[in-house]
């Protein structure tokens, strides 16, 4: 069954960067394994691509209201991680220690950059968009 999540804006986006808050009612994002136009996946992959197409800045994903997450909405991530990647955006996330382990566990954190503070999600994302941004310009 699945947990529907909230993804919004953060109130206050700071300079340079998208946060986007993931707040699931119950601190479990599941997104399910059934597949189609309602599945839970494809609500939360549409909600980031939103965010995406409507901004420019690097996006940090604030998953620090998550405590375990499934392997659905991992996927849901590492494609998104891809994509923006493929478009020259940078991609950070902010997580609480267990979901971290998962990732750990997972190797996802060899992929996506993924701190355990909000803070310091930001800051990488904005240190990283600066270097890709200088790899395009000299590239």
């Amino acid at each position: 069954m699945s947990h529907p999540a909230q993804l919004t804006l953060a109130f206050d986006q700071p300079e340079g960067v998208v946060v986007a808050d993931v707040t699931p009612l119950d601190r479990r994002l599941i997104t399910g394994s059934e597949a189609g136009p309602y599945a839970d996946a494809t609500f939360l992959a549409d909600e980031l691509w939103h965010i995406a197409d409507t901004t420019s800045d690097p996006i940090v994903v604030n998953l620090s209201e998550v405590d375990w997450i499934d392997s659905g909405a991992c996927a849901v991530l590492i494609r998104f991680w891809k994509e923006l990647r493929g478009r020259g955006r940078v991609l950070t996330l902010a997580v609480t220690d267990t979901v971290r382990e998962t990732f750990i566990i997972t190797g996802l954190v060899r992929l996506i950059p993924c701190f355990c503070d909000l803070d310091s999600a930001i800051n990488a994302a904005r240190t990283t968009q600066t270097l890709v941004e200088a790899g395009l310009r000299s590239g």
